[in-house]
């Protein structure tokens, strides 16, 4: 008859099992004194009370576990190493092992105590080929990540099954502060460490249109925006595929950066000439404008379109053009209407004097020149709109705000104004 102690239920789960799943250190560290080797049974989940244990942070149940693993050497189930060995390296059904789930709990406490124990735990992987340290990125632990690296700087070296080092896996997996963070540890080969398919950080920022994460890498002297993928393509010639009219604002910025750091820092003269793409080149994808397309007051009297200026009214930045041209345009209209309307009925001579008056002539004033200048810019943008990148669509909404809110300044002040005169009040 076997040992009640590891005595498993239907889930396959022993005493301790359940002690460490319920957080009773004390039941727990009694079960391990009464057999050292319940540590090491698996459930029908093929977890072991340390891989659960280490979840839970139950530092003082792990710290018995590790520090019985070589008396119990002897009599241990595994004939692979040692108790320790097999409570930690065994793999579970992902191939972790209990360092993985420290790191992905970001619990530096344990990670140290098992690395105390056994450093080799830094370089075990997983099905995916991935270490803990990878994990620590993936799931944003810093003092885990901090604690592995402290313990075994060499692992930031490592790769996954995807050829992927820690920058790729923050980047895929958006890591913002990952990143940041990484800046003090990478050396400059891993900054431009390619993957299996040729890709660097860069080039799978810009594919999936992490534009903070670009503007970092870029602004990072050590980053090289002329390596070329397995496909040949640099990370601005990814962003050029797109077409620079079919970008959203961020992109199209981002697009504006990738050429200049890549006109500057490629050295070879054969690397701009192939991938610099100039913006006319970049503007061929998109269709010629054609005459009724254009506003009347844009129209060529030929009935023709240009041939020398092509453009594109489709995609994210021809929709955002229309918007900044028609929303500011309803503000003027509404603005120069409530004006007009107000001094045709009541006369100029009559309320020039009023103060409300000259509010409503100050809050048109301010909307009819911020509507203008937008509309105006919007029109400009017909005939270039690379130039429209993110920070001038900031400023233009907010001249729109700006626009928005002394239309209503004005129509409360005409309401003001109004209502006293009104004879249905009396």
């Amino acid at each position: 008859m076997g040992s009640p102690v590891i005595t498993a239920n239907k889930e396959g789960n022993i005493p301790l099992h359940l002690a460490v799943m319920n957080r009773i250190s004390d039941s727990a560290l009694a079960l391990l004194d009464a057999d050292p080797r319940c540590a090491h049974e698996p459930n029908m989940s093929m977890q072991s009370p340390l891989y659960i244990a280490v979840m839970n942070g139950l530092d003082h149940v792990i710290n018995k576990i590790a520090n019985q693993g070589l008396s119990v050497a002897s009599i241990s189930i595994s004939i692979h190493g040692t108790a320790l060995h097999q409570a930690v390296l065994a793999d579970n059904t992902k191939g972790s092992s209990a360092l993985h789930y420290a790191a992905k709990m970001n619990n530096s406490r344990i990670i140290s105590l098992l690395l105390n124990k056994d450093y080799n735990l830094a370089y075990k992987q997983n099905n995916k080929q991935r270490i803990p340290l990878h994990v620590a990125t993936e799931y944003v632990s810093l003092e885990a990540a901090s604690e592995l690296l402290k313990q075994r700087p060499d692992v930031i070296e490592m790769v996954d099954i995807n050829g992927q080092n820690v920058y790729h896996i923050a980047v895929v997996n958006n890591r913002l502060n990952m990143l940041k963070w990484f800046h003090r540890w990478l050396p400059k080969d891993l900054v431009n460490h390619r993957d299996m398919d040729g890709k660097t950080p860069l080039h799978l920022a810009t594919k999936l249109s992490l534009i903070e994460h670009a503007l970092l890498l870029l602004k990072d002297s050590r980053v090289n925006p002329c390596v070329v993928n397995n496909e040949g393509d640099t990370a601005f010639s990814m962003s050029d595929r797109i077409g620079i009219l079919n970008m959203m604002p961020g992109e199209a910025y981002l697009w504006k950066k990738l050429k200049k750091y890549q006109s500057t820092r490629c050295k070879r003269k054969r690397a701009e000439k192939v991938n610099n793409t100039t913006v006319g080149q970049a503007l061929h994808r998109c269709r010629p404008i054609v005459n009724n397309d254009l506003p009347l007051f844009l129209k060529n009297p030929s009935g023709s379109a240009d041939s020398n200026k092509s453009t594109c009214l489709r995609g994210p930045i021809a929709t955002y053009l229309r918007r900044y041209v028609l929303v500011p345009t309803l503000i003027a209209m509404a603005t120069f209407m409530a004006t007009l309307r107000h001094t045709r009925q009541f006369g100029f001579a009559i309320v020039k004097d009023h103060l409300a008056f000259k509010i409503i002539i100050i809050c048109n004033t301010i909307s009819m020149c911020s509507s203008i200048v937008v509309i105006l810019s919007s029109i400009l943008q017909l005939f270039d709109p690379v130039k429209l990148m993110l920070h001038e669509m900031i400023w233009a909404s907010r001249l729109i705000v700006l626009a928005g809110f002394m239309m209503v300044m004005s129509m409360v002040t005409t309401i003001y104004l109004t209502i006293p005169a009104s004879r249905w009040l009396a």
